[in-house]
């Protein structure tokens, strides 16, 4: 597993548009993946269906990678989301992020908290979005 896995799959998600979501999936998730973001759990389709969503609001965006320990099936990070969305206002997010991978190296599942450090109201559930 490379250094910075997650900000890598972020960054294809949101600043490499010549990816489909699906290729993107496809690569790095599994097919039983399923994710719990701030306590609300969902599948690999309802994963498909957020980062769709996030596609079209936010226009590009950069990331700080804090901290990043792994082992041989497990992840965690501690990264800041800095995205500007397509009507122009700013939202960062800090996002507390453990992954488990399976024999293949692709992610199978991701438990995560997010925390908005700037945005609007609205930008509460952005990690979320459908």
């Amino acid at each position: 597993m490379r250094k910075n896995f997650i900000i890598n799959i972020l960054d294809k998600i949101l600043n490499r548009r010549e990816y489909t979501i699906q290729q993107i999936v496809d690569t790095y998730f599994s097919n039983q993946y399923e994710q719990c973001t701030n306590g609300v759990w969902d599948n690999r389709q309802g994963f498909i269906e957020h980062l769709k969503k996030l596609r079209e609001i936010i226009q590009s965006a950069h990331f700080n990678l804090v901290e990043e320990v792994k082992s041989e099936d497990t992840l965690a990070d501690i990264h800041q989301v800095i995205a500007r969305k397509y009507n122009g206002d700013e939202v960062i997010i800090e996002v507390y992020l453990f992954a488990k991978l399976d024999t293949e190296g692709k992610i199978i599942r991701i438990k995560e908290t997010t925390l908005m450090l700037k945005g609007k109201n609205e930008d509460k559930e952005i990690g979320s979005i459908k």
